[in-house]
C-alpha cells in the first residue's frame, strides 16, 4: 500500500530503489496507491495527474522488472473530513473503490499486465521525408496498400491549432498505419519535398487516400477533420468512414484529465507515449526547431498507438451496445460541428466599436454614481481610493465600513469565507447599501466590454477570412452539453445586454433565423419521470411557470412589492410577467433539478412557512418527478454513475444536484445535436449549405438564410428539429422561430409543435 504523506519528490526518489526491490520480491498482482503522488510515481503520468481523475481505473505498470496493475484511491482521511461536514459523495466513491479492491483480493480474474518494451514504441514506422528521389513512389505504394486495410490510425501535424487563424496554414506532416506498420511523411514541411509541384502531388496522394480508404481513426477527430475539411472539402469528412479514440475513451470515462493520448497510452499500455520524443509542439515555430525525421517519428508513433488503443476500446464497445450507440453519436457529431465552425459568423467591426464606446460612457457614469454613495465616501476616508472593479475593495467596504454579515459564507466543509460576489451584492437592500446594485451593474458592463467587445475590436477573434469561427466540443462539459471557445459564442448574453450580439449581422438579402427548442429541459423531465401531470402539461401547453407565479401572489401578496422594487416595473403592466420568469428560474426548475426548498425560498425572498406550503403543493402536483429523483439517487448509490436517457454516463463523486441535472441537461443536448447532425447531412446530400447551422447555442440552432427562400428552408429545419428520433420522447417537441437583421434584434414569427407537424395523437386533448 503506497501512502502519500505529502513528502517532497526528492525524498520519494530516495526511497525508489527500496520500494522497487520490495515490489520485485513480493510480485503483487495489484498495487493500491493512496493519493496523487503514488499515482504519478507508478504510472509516470504528469505531475498534474490526480486521483480524482483516475480513481477506479486499473493501470498496467512496470516497477523494476515486475509488471502488474496499479489502482488509485482517495485518502480516507480526506473522505472522512468531508463526511464530517455533511459532504458524503466522496465516501460513496471510496466505498465503491474498496469493494472493487475486495473483489481483487478475493481472486477476481485479471489478465496479465503486458507492457511494450522500448524498441516496440516506434517499430514498424517507415519515414518518408521527401528528400530522396524514390520517396514519392514509396509513399504512393504505401498509401495505395493501406487504403485497402480494414482500418488505419491517422494523425497530422500542423503549424497551428486552427487553420482559420493562420495566414499560411500548413499540413506539415501526416502519418497513417496500424500497430504493425505506419508510414509517416512530410507534406508542407519546408525541409521536405521542396518544389511546390512536388508538394501539390503529395497533397493529392493524401487526398486520394482519404477518399479511398476504409475506417480512419484519429485521436480528437474534430481537430483532424477541421484541417482536412479546410484543405480537401466536406466530401473528405462526410463521405468516408471515421473513428475517434478520444470519443471511445470519453464514452467509458468522461472525467477531465483522462482523454489525452498520453493518458490513454499509460492506461492502455503502461508507457507514456509523449515522453518517448523530445518534440514539443507547444513551442513557437516548433517544426523548425527539430529534425524532420524526429517530427515524423513523433507523428508516426501517434498514429501507431492511436490504432492500437482503438483495438482495445473497440473490443469493449462491441460488448456494450448502449455504449457503442453513444460512441457512434459522438463520431457523427464531429463533422457536423466542424462544418458549422467552417461557416463562421459575419462580424461588424464598426458596430463593435460603437457598442464599446457606449459601454465606456456607461461605465464612467456608473463610477461617478458609485463614488457619490455614502459608504464609498467613508471607505475612501479610511482606506484610500476605491475601485468598483477591485473585488478586494468591495469586500473590505462591505465588511469594515458597512459591517454587513452577508459577506460571511459558510462552506460545505464548515469553513467560512468572506466574499463580495453577485449573490451577496444582490441580497443587500438598496436603501441600506446603495452602491451594491451599481457595483453589480458595473461588473456586468465591464464583463460585456472585456469579454465580448474588446476581442472583436482588437481583432483577436477575427480570422483571416474576416469571419469569427467558434470552436465546439462535445467532450468538455461532463454532462455532454456542447462547449464553445475561441470565442465562446454560446455564452453571449441572451436577455439582459443582448445588444452586444448585434455585431453578428446578416447581409441585406439575408435574415438571421434562430430556431429554439421551447422548454426542452422541462420536457425532458417529463420524458425521464413520465409524471402524469407534467407530461399532460407538455401536451396541452399549460403554463406551469405562470401558475406558480400566481400562487405566490395568492399566498404572499407582499411579493408584488418586491418585484416592483427590485425590477423597477409597474405591477399591472409587467409585474406578473416578471414574477413568472422568477418562478421559472428560482422555483419550478430548481426543484425539478433537485434544489432544496430552503434555497428556493431564499432566492425568492419567501417566508419559510409560505414556501413550505407551496412546496408541499408543488410535490403533490408532481409526485412522479419526486419518485424519479429518488430512483435516480438510489441507482447512483448502487452504480456510482448516472445516465442520460440515451445511455451516456457521468461517474461520481457527484452531488445530489449534479446527479439529477445530468440526465436532464445531457438528454436535452442529445435531442439538439441529433437534429444538428441531421441538418448537416441534409445540407451535404442536397447541396444546400443553408441547412447547415451557423450557430449551436445549447437549445438553439441559428442559421443565416436568404430572404427569398427563407420560409422554405425554415420548414425543412423545423421538421428535422421536431423529429422524434428517440423512443423515450413522450411529449411534443416545440421549436420557436425568430427572425431579424442581426443576432440581437430577433422577432418571433412562428412556433412549431411536433404533434401538429406529424399528426401525432394527443392523449390529453
Amino acid at each position: 500500500l503506497a501512502m502519500d504523506l505529502n513528502v517532497k519528490w526528492p525524498e520519494i526518489e530516495c526511497c525508489r530503489p527500496r520500494v522497487i526491490s520490495d515490489i520485485e520480491q513480493s510480485k503483487p498482482l495489484v498495487i493500491i496507491g493512496v493519493g496523487d503522488k503514488p499515482l504519478q510515481w507508478a504510472t509516470k503520468l504528469a505531475d498534474g495527474a490526480t486521483t480524482m481523475a483516475h480513481r477506479g481505473s486499473l493501470f498496467p505498470v512496470k516497477i523494476g522488472t515486475h509488471s502488474c496493475w496499479f489502482f488509485s484511491i482517495m485518502y480516507p482521511a480526506f473522505v472522512f473530513k468531508k463526511k464530517k461536514y455533511g459532504i458524503r459523495e466522496y465516501e460513496l466513491a471510496l466505498d465503491h473503490d474498496l469493494a472493487f479492491i475486495s473483489k481483487l483480493v478475493n481472486g477476481e480474474d485479471l489478465p496479465v499486465a503486458k507492457i511494450p518494451t522500448k524498441p516496440d514504441y516506434d517499430r514498424g514506422i517507415e519515414i518518408i521525408t521527401g528528400e530522396h528521389p524514390d520517396d514519392f513512389k514509396r509513399l504512393e505504394r504505401a498509401l495505395e496498400d493501406m487504403s485497402t486495410w480494414k482500418q488505419t490510425g491517422l494523425d497530422i501535424e500542423t503549424n497551428g491549432l486552427r487553420p482559420w487563424r493562420l495566414k499560411n496554414p500548413m499540413l506539415l506532416t501526416a502519418a497513417v498505419g496500424t500497430l504493425e506498420r505506419v508510414v509517416a511523411f512530410s507534406i508542407d514541411h519546408p525541409y521536405g519535398w521542396g518544389a511546390d509541384a512536388r508538394v501539390r502531388r503529395v497533397r493529392g496522394l493524401f487526398g486520394e487516400f482519404l477518399l479511398a480508404s476504409n475506417l480512419k481513426l484519429a485521436h480528437n477527430l474534430a481537430m483532424e477533420q477541421e484541417w482536412i475539411n479546410y484543405f480537401y472539402g466536406a466530401q473528405a469528412i462526410m463521405a468516408t468512414d471515421w473513428g475517434d479514440t478520444m470519443a471511445m475513451c470519453h464514452t467509458f470515462d468522461e472525467r477531465p484529465g483522462t482523454k489525452s493520448l498520453e493518458a490513454q497510452t499509460v492506461l492502455g499500455f503502461g508507457f507514456n507515449l509523449k515522453a518517448q520524443s523530445n518534440v514539443d509542439v507547444r513551442l513557437p515555430e516548433w517544426w523548425l526547431k527539430f529534425p524532420l525525421k524526429d517530427i515524423l517519428r513523433y507523428n508516426g508513433m501517434d498514429s501507431k498507438w492511436t490504432e492500437a488503443r482503438a483495438r482495445q476500446l473497440q473490443a469493449r464497445l462491441a460488448d456494450d451496445p448502449v455504449m457503442l450507440a453513444e460512441y457512434d453519436r459522438k463520431v457523427a457529431l464531429a463533422p457536423a460541428l466542424v462544418l458549422t465552425e467552417a461557416k463562421g459568423l459575419k462580424v461588424s467591426l464598426g458596430r463593435a466599436e460603437k457598442i464599446g464606446q457606449r459601454l465606456t460612457e456607461q461605465l464612467i457614469d456608473i463610477e461617478r454614481k458609485i463614488s457619490a454613495c455614502p459608504e464609498v465616501k467613508k471607505y475612501r476616508q479610511q482606506f484610500g481610493p476605491f475601485s468598483p472593479g477591485n473585488s478586494d475593495h468591495v469586500v473590505k467596504m462591505l465588511q469594515f465600513v458597512c459591517k454587513r454579515e452577508e459577506v460571511k459564507r459558510e462552506n460545505r466543509d464548515g469553513s467560512v469565507s468572506i466574499t463580495g460576489d453577485e449573490e451577496v451584492l444582490s441580497s443587500l437592500p438598496k436603501d441600506e447599501v446603495p452602491s451594491a446594485p451599481l457595483i453589480l451593474e458595473h461588473r456586468s458592463l465591464d464583463k460585456l466590454k472585456s469579454t465580448y467587445i474588446e476581442p472583436v475590436v482588437s481583432g483577436r477573434i477575427i480570422s483571416e477570412d474576416g469571419l469569427v469561427h467558434s470552436k465546439y466540443s462535445s467532450m468538455t462539459a461532463v454532462t455532454g452539453r456542447l462547449a464553445a471557445e475561441d470565442p465562446n459564442a454560446q455564452n453571449w448574453p441572451k436577455r439582459k445586454h443582448r445588444e452586444v450580439r448585434a455585431i453578428f449581422f446578416a447581409d441585406d438579402d439575408e435574415d438571421v433565423v434562430a430556431c429554439d427548442y421551447g422548454q426542452i429541459e422541462f420536457r425532458v423531465v417529463g420524458m425521464a419521470s413520465e409524471d402524469r401531470n407534467l407530461v399532460k402539461y407538455c401536451w396541452t401547453g399549460y403554463d406551469v411557470h405562470q401558475y406558480w407565479a400566481q400562487r405566490m401572489v395568492d399566498e404572499y401578496p407582499a411579493i408584488k412589492d418586491r418585484i416592483v422594487r427590485d425590477f423597477g416595473v409597474d405591477w399591472d403592466e409587467k409585474g406578473l410577467k416578471t414574477l413568472r420568469q422568477e418562478s421559472k428560474n428560482m422555483w419550478v426548475f430548481p426543484q425539478l433539478f433537485g434544489s432544496s426548498l430552503r434555497s428556493c425560498a431564499a432566492n425568492l425572498h419567501l417566508p419559510d412557512d409560505v414556501a413550505e406550503d407551496l412546496g408541499n403543493e408543488f410535490w403533490d402536483e408532481f409526485k412522479g418527478v419526486k419518485l424519479w429523483q429518488e430512483r435516480l439517487l438510489k441507482k447512483y448509490e448502487r452504480d456510482l454513475y448516472v445516465e442520460t436517457l440515451g445511455g451516456r454516463r457521468r461517474r461520481g463523486p457527484m452531488t445530489k444536484n449534479e446527479i439529477i441535472n445530468m440526465p436532464i441537461q445531457g438528454t436535452a443536448c442529445d435531442i439538439v445535436t441529433e437534429a444538428h447532425v441531421a441538418l448537416c447531412h441534409r445540407a451535404y446530400i442536397e447541396d444546400q449549405p443553408e441547412y447547415q447551422p451557423n450557430l449551436n447555442v445549447h437549445d438553439d440552432l441559428s442559421s443565416w438564410l436568404k430572404k427569398k427562400t427563407r420560409d422554405q428552408r425554415v420548414k425543412v429545419i423545423v421538421e428535422e428539429m421536431c423529429m422524434h428520433r428517440f423512443s423515450y420522447i413522450n411529449v411534443p417537441l416545440v421549436v420557436e422561430v425568430s427572425v431579424g437583421p442581426d443576432w440581437a434584434n430577433l422577432t418571433e414569427i412562428a412556433k412549431y409543435r411536433s404533434d401538429q407537424l406529424f399528426n401525432l395523437r394527443n392523449p390529453h386533448k
